[in-house]
């Protein structure tokens, strides 16, 4: 059974990693995002916008 000081340890430890993963999610976010329009501002000559939309859809789906 985890007492006193180590489990306010463990705590801490949790709620940090809590947070860089929160972090994480947020920076792949914004990465998946950036990308998603990139796709939709250079990708629309060469492919269809209909196409162009189904992958962006789906690299937006990617997002946690």
């Amino acid at each position: 059974m985890i007492n006193g000081s180590r489990k306010h340890q463990v705590i801490a430890a949790q709620n940090e990693w809590e947070n860089i993963s929160t972090y994480t999610d947020m920076v792949r976010n914004e990465t998946i995002e950036e990308i998603a329009q990139e796709l939709e501002t250079k990708f629309c000559l060469p492919f269809g916008k209909d196409t162009v939309q189904s992958f962006t859809a789906f690299v937006r789906n990617m997002k946690k």
